[in-house]
């Protein structure tokens, strides 16, 4: 009697941690083995059901929602049941021999009828816009990967050549990673004026080394992602082996403002300029809890307790879950009492976006006076050369100097990372700290003095 099984693979995803379910069909002879590409947590699989198990309790919007997605794998499990009997009996019922991967090929077309018609009739954008819309990114993140698609395709109408996801090879990735570098350039030829409007490449301007390696790196997320036994657009990954594509130039010498520079800042008169007021008092608030600009603009009030502000790093929340909670200063605590009336249920009257924010920030340190001379790297020509301080103003900077500043009190990197939200043993900390004149000075007064 013909018969179909179902059973988890014995590896998880390195994506979320689910794991796929394969399937075993036999008859007589006949022992066929494929995958469904559907996946489950394992702890919710019956073995001997050979179902996923619905949670009883159902009391939260997660939860139903994860209900909802097991009883659509359970009706999923049911289609393929059903359906590749059928194909058994249409294929002679045993009486002919099955093609060898006939069951995964049953599976594909009962899964996904038009897949292969799907993906072929969907462009390389098509995709890649599925899977930003897919992506649990921020809206930031989304943002600049829309930015890195949009590069792809004027490289394709320079090149003149049509890029697909099985086309795509390591010297076309070189061709990307060049023109993106160079684009700046290519722009003023009459082969790029001829093939892309004035309208699409009205803001282009030159990128630095560190930006064209993280739009590529933002291609390897997309090309990782379509490789993923979950989406299965691709099983062609250039990336794989790759050398260099993604390596950044090493960062400058970290800077950030000093305690003396932030109480400048904080004290300067304003009042005339209340918007650039908001966004100054918006910057110190950062520069006391040290979270990113991504989790900042998702405090509410309610991420106040109990004396700290308490969130979960977007950025690192993949790796780490922990809560951050970051004990609230006078300063921080003054900041809030004064924009306490906010509208709605934000923290703070924050800036319409990211832009303009960065822009005031140039012009309030200015006017502040904050214009110290600091070493950087050029981010275009790789070169080490020196530049105002207000000129390197950001809201990144802000985070830099709450990090900074807690590594140049002595306290152990560590510490400063859990409040910072970064990862344990975290590799990134290390651009925002620097041992300084005052530490070096300090560290071998104290070796003086464990010698007398």
């Amino acid at each position: 009697m013909a018969q179909i099984q179902f059973y988890l693979s014995k590896k998880a995803s390195t994506v979320n941690g689910l794991t796929e379910i394969h399937s075993r069909f036999y008859h007589g002879s006949i022992n066929q083995r494929a995958k469904t590409s559907l996946f489950v947590n394992p702890s919710r699989w019956n073995d001997k059901t050979q179902r996923a198990v619905v949670p009883r309790i159902r009391s939260t919007a997660e939860s139903r929602k994860d209900a909802g997605e097991i009883r659509q794998l359970n009706a999923d499990l049911d289609r393929i049941t059903e359906g590749v009997l059928q194909s058994f009996i249409d294929c002679g019922g045993g009486n002919i021999p099955l093609e060898k991967g006939w069951l995964q090929s049953a599976i594909d077309g009962i899964l996904h009828p038009i897949a292969d018609n799907a993906d072929a009739e969907r462009s390389f954008y098509d995709i890649y816009e599925e899977f930003i819309n897919k992506s649990d990114s921020t809206e930031t993140t989304k943002a600049v990967q829309r930015v890195v698609c949009k590069l792809i395709k004027r490289y394709s109408l320079f090149k003149q050549v049509e890029i697909t996801l099985d086309s795509l090879d390591l010297g076309t990735l070189k061709d990307i990673k060049d023109f993106i570098a160079n684009e700046h350039i290519y722009m003023n030829t009459e082969r790029y004026k001829s093939a892309i409007t004035k309208e699409e490449s009205n803001r282009i301007r030159q990128k630095g080394a560190h930006t064209v390696c993280s739009y590529m790196s933002c291609l390897r997320a997309f090309i990782n992602w379509a490789n993923d036994d979950m989406n299965r657009h691709t099983k062609n990954n250039p990336f794989i082996g790759a050398k260099g594509l993604t390596s950044r130039t090493p960062y400058g010498k970290p800077y950030y403002l000093s305690r003396e520079e932030m109480d400048k800042l904080a004290d300067f008169d304003l009042s005339k300029k209340p918007n650039w007021e908001r966004q100054r008092d918006i910057f110190i608030f950062q520069c006391n809890v040290g979270c990113r600009w991504s989790d900042l603009c998702t405090f509410t009030k309610d991420s106040v307790q109990n004396g700290c502000i308490t969130y979960i790093a977007h950025k690192t929340q993949k790796k780490k879950t922990d809560v951050v909670k970051v004990p609230l200063t006078p300063t921080a605590s003054r900041i809030l009492k004064k924009y306490e009336n906010t509208k709605g249920n934000k923290l703070l009257p924050f800036a319409t976006s990211i832009q303009v924010y960065n822009e005031q920030l140039k012009s309030i340190f200015k006017l502040a006076g904050l214009n110290r001379m600091v070493d950087v790297i050029n981010p275009k020509s790789g070169e080490p050369t020196k530049r105002p301080l207000y000129e390197l103003a950001s809201s990144h900077l802000a985070r830099r100097t709450f990090i900074g500043n807690l590594y140049k009190l002595g306290y152990d990197l560590n510490l400063v990372s859990f409040l910072s939200g970064h990862v344990h043993n975290s590799q990134a900390i290390a651009r925002y700290y620097v041992i300084d004149d005052d530490m070096s000075k300090e560290m071998i007064d104290a070796l003086e003095r464990g010698h007398r």
